[in-house]
């Protein structure tokens, strides 16, 4: 490819940036007036949507892509700062009060509000040009009175101008879904298990940490291992056992059950309970790639809403600025992409950046105090106002106050979660996120970095909402970096846990446990922005062209903190301290899937291309029935010998489970295909005119996949509530259960331990007691496996799973397109759907239950339902692949491919409403254009900026 001709002409001291005549094609739509602007800026907006912003200046770029962001986005960008300020209730009325009250509480506005107190002049200057194109066209929109058509719906009739601050809170708010830990269910968990123990003799402490709630992975691939090793443990560091008061457990109770039923916080419970994060990244060096350029691939997870989280733009500039990739509506430099010398990549890295602690307060004179080793502090008090969106009284603009509440804040350590005035007691919450920050800055240098040690400039500012940065340039580097401030606590730096709390429960808040972050001593280094010590950069997981010529980083363990099952057991380097991270990583399969075909291909003398790359993304294989099919296999044969049980062989009566076995799961290639003509699979295809799909009838072998996923996903279902929830229930009905990868961490743990340990747990809870059954544990194990097959196939064919299956006793029917299936949901869900797609686009009947799509749980190309689920709609998804995006590192012209859901705009029946969903559906990708050539090629219009 061509390099894009960038004519730098000197006139005067004024740059000019030439493009170059266009395609006689090409609409020329009429130009638009900012007030602003210092020269003329041209926009070229390609076939996909996407449009490539020419500008003699960044204050006129960003003035102009602030236009286009609300001209594509303003409902979506309005969502997000109004829930990030507390006052979506506004907007969307009484459903989203108590969610303005938590957010207020919690104040991620206020941390805007200081970190905003850090920007510099340069990104002041550049978020406020960026503001003021956003409000011209929020101005031109009231005038005319052509909103977006959600606003008709709740019958608002104005937009609200947007402000810098909507911008720092809305950040905040993304880093914060990414970062923030509710410890406080597990903790109740813990202690439920604890007090049920005492009472029956069992280890309710092991219960939780070695049976239940396991922090060691599935697979052990670490981002560190796949690059130069893993760290070294210890011996297990262990913990006292801890105590709670009965006040402070009701306390954590009281917070549990408010969040629960705010919407905005189900992804964040379903990362702390159920260990559902995702988002994969790996990168090849030179030596591995056949073109001999590096290779970067990432697809980070995040909710698959629509419209989609992420805005495409190319935003070039005659002063220098050259960079391509997606933007967060609200935020104006490019997150994810690349320039002309650098491209990269992020993770979650879920690094422990919260605390919870418990307090004691007084209240005297009306004003309360806390009791900080045995002095009394003010509790700061804000008093909150709010109003409601009277929706669906049919008056425009109908607004009514709500009664008003008070958010208390302990300085020390952060807002009062939840307080009991009458024992004096208050559960607090200490969080990186709520202090100043300054990872804005962090983009802002990255769009400009032009090679290693510039990127490694910008990670020093990425604060909170702790991420793994993939780096790879045209030099052939690759790198991996961890961005986070992690504090360092007073106990751990001292070599031990105090009081057997460890960070990830609920800490000592009186000041006399060390459970407090340790104080800064003198001066911060250059991007250290939290007021408390933390782990210097030097130790955090990183590593620059390893030997091994690739890195994975797929939100497990970076550096084998947690494969020993013991996250407190690291010391830091050349200090008795404990090397803390976090205390649970992600399962480890999509880690260590990449990590495989990546050897298997190097084992081969292969090298990879940008085509295997994408391969790897498309990847569903589930490795979570790679490791227990063995179990159902085995299961069967055992009952089949003949001194075999009575009660195993009667199961063998029902001939549905030897089709399931011995047709279906014994024939499982693995991969989870949908297995319907309607269904999107990553063999299908977009049509040569772009205009369709080409959607290949499903083999002889893509059915059997697609049925033995099915009833291997619906057994694991039953049979983690067969063996874990049952077993709980005989009990104690009242003991919390395990979900998500919990659960299957602890079904996968207690199978492969079951030669060893006959079916107990280390808390010597036996989980495979069948109490009507007298049989061996072997037998019992086997029968519950088999039984649990039976049910399985039993709940496929009742009521619950009608929709997908319309009762169906034939085990053919059971394709998993049936049932694994997505909506992209609009914010005004469940108020109405018409803005979601389907049925906005794709109304077809066969759709009407949400679009069919391949993947499963903790597959690379992932597509996580509810392990638990007991009815068709449980095994739908929301969140996945929010991007595709794979780079090559050509020096001659850096070339790029992306896939996005959705498509660039927000707005209901206009053009690119959707249509990069086709794209995404079948794996496929479009060209992310830089060069001249390519953007004239595939210009759709082309539009002129100008100033009053």
């Amino acid at each position: 490819m061509q390099k894009f001709a960038l004519a730098v002409l000197a006139i005067g001291l004024v740059a000019v940036l030439s493009l170059g005549p266009l395609a006689q094609t090409v609409q020329k739509l009429d130009p638009v007036v900012i007030p602003g602007l210092s020269a003329p800026v041209t926009v070229i907006q390609d076939k996909y949507g996407i449009p490539h912003v020419f500008a003699q200046n960044v204050l006129d770029l960003y003035r102009v892509v602030g236009w286009l962001h609300a001209r594509d986005r303003l409902w979506q960008m309005d969502n997000l700062r109004r829930t990030a300020n507390g006052t979506l209730a506004e907007l969307l009325g009484p459903r989203a009060l108590s969610q303005d009250v938590t957010l207020r509480t919690l104040g991620i506005r206020r941390a805007a509000e200081e970190s905003a107190k850090l920007l510099t002049l340069e990104i002041r200057a550049e978020l406020e040009a960026y503001t003021a194109g956003i409000n011209a066209y929020i101005q031109k929109i009231n005038e005319t009175g052509d909103l977006p058509p959600e606003y008709k719906e709740i019958e608002i009739s104005k937009v609200a101008p947007w402000t810098v601050l909507d911008t720092l809170a809305m950040g905040k708010l993304l880093a914060f879904d990414l970062a923030f830990d509710i410890d406080a269910s597990n903790v109740l968990t813990y202690f439920k298990y604890r007090e049920v123990g005492s009472k029956l003799g069992f280890n309710g402490h092991a219960l939780f940490f070695e049976d239940l709630f396991r922090s060691a992975p599935s697979d052990p691939a670490t981002i560190m291992g796949s690059a130069e090793g893993r760290l070294e443990s210890t011996e297990p560091q262990g913990l006292e056992l801890p105590t709670l008061s009965p006040t402070t457990l009701a306390l954590l109770t009281d917070f549990v059950e408010r969040l629960r039923e705010i919407e905005f916080f189900e992804p964040i419970f379903r990362r702390a309970e159920l260990m559902e994060t995702g988002s994969n990244w790996w990168l090849i060096g030179p030596k591995l790639s056949a073109s001999g350029y590096a290779l970067l691939a990432n697809d980070p997870h995040l909710g698959l809403d629509m419209p989609g989280v992420w805005y495409a733009i190319h935003q070039k500039t005659a002063d220098g600025l050259n960079v391509v990739g997606t933007t967060f509506p609200g935020i104006p430099y490019v997150i994810l992409g690349h320039n002309e010398k650098i491209a990269w990549s992020a993770t979650v890295n879920p690094l422990d950046e919260t605390d919870m602690y418990q307090e004691s307060v007084v209240e005297r004179d009306g004003k309360l105090y806390s009791n900080y080793q045995g002095k009394l502090e003010p509790v700061v008090a804000i008093e909150e106002s709010y109003k409601v969106n009277r929706v669906g009284d049919g008056v425009t603009d109908n607004f009514e106050d709500a009664p008003k509440t008070t958010t208390y804040i302990i300085p020390r350590h952060g807002p009062v979660a939840s307080l009991d005035l009458k024992s004096g007691q208050a559960v607090t919450i200490q969080f990186t996120g709520f202090y100043a920050t300054q990872e804005i800055k962090t983009f802002r240098l990255w769009n400009r970095a032009q090679n290693l040690q510039q990127f490694q400039e910008g990670v020093k500012y990425f604060d909170f909402g702790s991420q793994n940065w993939g780096y790879a340039d045209v030099e052939g580097n690759i790198a991996y970096f961890t961005g986070a401030e992690a504090p360092l606590r007073e106990d751990l730096e001292r070599g031990a846990v105090s009081l057997g709390l460890p960070p990830f429960f609920v800490r000592d808040g009186s000041g006399t446990a060390g459970h407090e972050w340790v104080a800064l001593q003198g001066e911060r280094e250059e991007g250290h922005s939290i007021p408390f010590a933390i782990l210097p950069i030097s130790e955090m997981p990183q590593t620059i062209n390893p030997p091994s010529g690739f890195i994975v980083s797929a939100n497990n363990d970076p550096v084998g903190v947690t494969v020993d099952n013991d996250p407190l057991n690291q010391k830091r380097r050349g200090s008795n301290a404990i090397y803390y991270l976090d205390w649970n990583y992600d399962i480890g399969f999509r880690a260590g899937r990449i990590t495989e075909l990546i050897k298997q291909k190097i084992a081969k003398g292969e090298k990879f291309s940008v085509e295997d790359m994408m391969k790897i993304q498309a990847d569903t294989v589930s490795l979570i029935a790679r490791r227990l099919r063995p179990s159902i296999l085995q299961a069967l044969k055992n009952a089949r010998a003949s001194d075999a049980a009575d009660e195993l062989r009667d199961l063998l009566k029902d001939p549905r489970i030897i089709e399931a076995v011995e047709q279906y799961l014994a024939k499982w290639s693995l991969a989870t295909p949908t297995g319907i003509p309607e269904g999107f699979d990553e063999n299908d295809s977009i049509s040569t005119d772009g205009e369709g799909f080409v959607l290949n009838t499903p083999s002889e072998s893509e059915i059997t996949d697609s049925v033995a996923t099915t009833i291997f996903n619906v057994w694991l279902s039953v049979f983690i509530r067969r063996v874990i929830d049952d077993t709980l229930d005989r009990l104690d009905k009242t003991m919390p259960k395990p979900g998500g990868f919990f659960a299957v961490k602890a079904i996968i743990n207690l199978l492969e331990k079951f030669p060893k340990k006959q079916g107990k747990g280390e808390s010597d809870v036996d989980f495979f007691d069948v109490p009507a059954l007298f049989l061996s544990p072997e037998e019992e194990r086997d029968w519950l496996i088999l039984k649990s097959l039976q049910e399985a196939l039993d709940l496929l064919k009742s009521e619950a799973f009608a929709r997908a299956y319309n009762k169906s006793e034939k085990l053919s029917d059971y394709r998993w397109g049936k049932l694994h299936r997505i909506i992209f949901r609009n914010a005004l869900h469940p108020q109405t759907d018409k803005f979601s797609i389907p049925p906005a686009i794709f109304a077809q009947p066969e759709y009407a239950t949400g679009l069919p799509v391949d993947g499963t749980l903790a597959a690379v190309d992932v597509a996580n339902y509810n392990v638990k689920g007991t009815k068709a709609e449980d095994f739908g998804f929301s969140r996945g692949p929010s991007q595709r995006h794979i780079v090559e590192l050509n020096p001659k012209g850096i070339r790029a491919w992306n896939s996005l859901p959705t498509g660039q705009s927000g707005v209901v029946n206009t053009p690119h409403f959707g249509d990069l969903l086709a794209y995404w559906l079948v794996n496929d990708y479009y060209p992310v254009l830089f060069t001249d050539d390519e953007i004239r090629a595939n210009a759709e219009s082309e539009q002129e900026f100008r100033g009053n």
